[in-house]
């Protein structure tokens, strides 16, 4: 598609593909970061392929045990924009999808920490939702044992289809809420 190079628009990053490279982008700066503070713990990031047709890389990887098995998955993504999860309302703590209701513990303490963080930096915003307008790779990590949750950015023009116009279009995600998506994931 002849869509233009990525730019941003006040406070909107358009680009011909955000999803899933914003969530690629938030864990590589939380590793930049968490290395700059020599922090102590381990983190995994597991980048995996072929999520749109069949979740292939995340399934493929929960088969083969490539996490140890009491690994909590925290699933990043963009997924699309719903009336009540707006591009531009902070990260979402997406508590299930149209398949699954995530783990309860792990969204509950991945809720906490964002409300810890909203309590103590001003201008820290986040949201809690059910995203039911598809599914997402946290599936194939529950579907092999693992406790898994996800967090995800608002995504506008889904798999680059503005709606309303019923046209192709650049997909779009809000800066502030992608570094809040790396502040939450370092808290």
């Amino acid at each position: 598609w002849d869509l233009p190079d990525p730019i941003l628009r006040g406070d909107r990053v358009l680009a011909r593909a955000c999803d899933d490279l914003a969530g690629v982008a938030a864990m590589l700066v939380l590793l930049q970061k968490l290395g700059r503070k020599r922090a102590r713990g381990e983190v995994y990031c597991l980048f995996t392929r072929a999520e749109e047709v069949g979740f292939i890389g995340a399934l493929g990887a929960a088969r083969a045990r490539t996490l140890p098995s009491d690994t909590q998955v925290i699933s990043v993504e963009t997924s699309s924009t719903l009336p009540h999860a707006p591009v531009g309302g902070g990260p979402i703590v997406r508590v299930g999808d149209r398949v699954a209701v995530y783990s309860p513990d792990l969204t509950a303490f991945c809720v906490r920490v964002a409300q810890e963080l909203a309590d103590r930096r001003k201008g820290f915003t986040f949201q809690r939702k059910l995203m039911d307008g598809g599914a997402c790779e946290a599936n194939a990590f529950l579907a092999h044992g693992y406790a898994a949750t996800g967090i995800c950015l608002a995504l506008g023009n889904y798999h680059n289809m503005h709606v309303a116009r019923q046209r192709i279009a650049s997909e779009f995600v809000s800066l502030k809420d992608w570094a809040g998506m790396v502040e939450l994931f370092e808290a």
